[in-house]
């Protein structure tokens, strides 16, 4: 029976015990485990494996836990856990025993699909970690590929040399925000963790409060600048098989973020009004710029005043729009986010419009 090892980083228990869960990676890291641990799960034969946080509710993926756990056990000191239907098996931990049950749960699996935020070089360090198990086939983008995409800069500076439009960006240890091109008439500017994932630490800023900020910071060079352009937030997924090739594009979502922190909201798909030819058009320059991309690849895009779409980021994993994704298709994605099996059909997608939270409602 093949198994898969399924790990979302605020889930594994690799957050030190002192710290809170920040509440967005959370929230949506949830969402995406469910709904793709449910489209797994829903083919036949197939086991899944997963680490799991001590303090998090259990997973709802649609199979049943032991009655046990309703009585007054501790499960503090329960190691292991294991649906009732024997297809789903957790290993819970927490800080000090994540590493043990990550390599444990790779000994098992035949495939794995890390969905890890880049924070800290979190998803890089997992793929790796799991690529050092070769029976296990990577449902993840090659390692190279990762680490390019987790660091705004080396992206940005990527992108600018391969004459894909994006959005001007610097490191704030560079100094001088004039240097930024005015690619719009304002006055305000977005400060991101070099690393960040989500809508985590983004700040709002004019000018002046920028250069405040600027005198007060220690680690000026683990974050990165930008001028704030107005627009439509879009996202889109590539799916890329194992040789790398783009073999489909899911239809493109609209984001709805807060205004003024940018917190995730949710989206709607498929998004009114995009030119499709130039999103594929975008993606395939992304492809061709920065090889090793594999399996389920999500695309940050915004679509200025005038149309013109700009690609703002590339996440080497996946992303919370697979919720609404899940919820379009009549049919598992999960072979499509296989890249040595990918369909050469695209998914069954329903004709509607769906609009979902980022909490997978």
């Amino acid at each position: 029976m093949p198994t898969l090892f399924l790990s979302e980083f605020l889930t594994s228990g690799e957050m030190p015990a002192d710290q809170p869960l920040p509440e967005s990676l959370a929230r949506e890291g949830r969402a995406m485990l469910e709904a793709v641990g449910r489209d797994f799960l829903a083919l036949p034969d197939q086991r899944l494996v997963l680490t799991w946080d001590r303090r998090l509710p259990l997973p709802q993926l649609g199979v049943q836990w032991p009655t046990y756990l309703t009585t007054d056990v501790d499960i503090a000191e329960v190691k292991q856990l294991q649906s009732t239907c024997q297809r789903v098996t957790l290993q819970l931990h927490d800080d000090r025993s994540a590493a043990t049950g990550f390599d444990w749960c790779c000994q098992q699996a035949d495939a794995s699909l890390i969905i890890a935020p880049e924070i800290n070089g979190e998803l890089a360090r997992q793929v790796c970690l799991a690529r050092q198990h070769t029976a296990v086939a990577p449902c993840n983008a090659v390692s190279f590929a990762v680490e390019v995409c987790s660091d705004k800069r080396a992206l940005f500076q990527l992108l600018s040399h391969h004459l894909i439009p994006t959005i001007p960006t610097q490191l704030v240890a560079d100094g001088d925000i004039a240097e930024l091109p005015a690619f719009a008439s304002n006055d305000q500017l977005i400060v991101k963790p070099i690393d960040g994932a989500g809508s985590l630490n983004i700040l709002h800023f004019t000018p002046a409060e920028f250069e405040r900020w600027q005198s007060s910071i220690d680690e000026p060079d683990r974050w990165i600048v930008q001028p704030f352009l107005s627009g439509r937030a879009l996202s889109v997924a590539g799916i890329f098989n194992h040789q790398g090739s783009l073999v489909h594009v899911w239809p493109v979502a609209e984001q709805h973020l807060d205004s003024r922190t940018f917190e995730y909201r949710g989206g709607r798909i498929p998004a009114a009004n995009v030119d499709l030819g130039a999103v594929d058009k975008l993606i395939e320059a992304a492809r061709l710029a920065l090889p090793g991309l594999r399996g389920y690849i999500g695309f940050d895009l915004l679509q200025l005043p005038d149309g013109k779409l700009l690609l703002v980021e590339v996440n080497p994993r996946l992303t919370t729009s697979y919720v609404g994704y899940r919820a379009l298709a009549d049919e598992s994605l999960a072979p499509w986010l296989m890249p040595d099996r990918v369909p050469g059909r695209a998914p069954h997608w329903r004709e509607t419009v769906v609009r979902f939270t980022a909490n997978g409602t």
